[in-house]
């Protein structure tokens, strides 16, 4: 290898050891996190037998969001969803239902998600609790099963 090439090889690796702190580092290496496929099972009369909320919010990578929504609970979560929705619009994809006792949902695929960083489920039960769950990369075909107490997300 002659100088010149290995003097750009070396500067290549020392700029990739500058990238984390960078805007393009996290475009290029950032985790994204996308539900596709969704099935949801729920228990015959839980919540008191009455409908539950349940929503799947994926969100970009704006930490300071990502980080206020990962300490909200459920109750915390359908209380400002509007609002976060209208402060963030372009950083916040949600898709919503309202799942009865007793219910089953088929494996559905879901569009793609505007945003793709992190990803929370949120189910609202009358009793009180986090009924929050942070997906990862991993879950991109989910079976949701919504029981007495709170729920469970495994891969489908």
């Amino acid at each position: 290898m002659t100088p010149f090439p290995r003097r750009r090889a070396i500067a290549a690796v020392a700029s990739m050891a500058l990238l984390p702190g960078c805007a393009a580092f996290d475009l290029l290496f950032a985790t994204r996190v996308a539900v596709r496929r969704i099935e949801i099972r729920v228990a015959d009369g839980i919540n008191e037998n009455s409908p539950v909320a349940l929503d799947l919010v994926h969100l970009s990578g704006n930490r300071t969001l990502i980080e206020e929504v990962a300490k909200m609970t459920a109750e915390d979560w359908f209380g400002r969803k509007a609002q976060l929705r209208r402060d963030f619009r372009d950083e916040v994809d949600v898709r919503s239902w309202e799942v009865v006792p007793g219910q089953l949902l088929p494996r559905t695929w879901l569009d793609r998600p505007q945003v793709n960083r992190a990803a929370f489920l949120f189910a609202r039960y009358r009793a009180p609790g986090p009924h929050r769950y942070r997906l990862t990369e991993n879950d991109t075909d989910i079976l949701v099963v919504l029981e007495a107490s709170g729920f469970s997300v495994t891969p489908a």
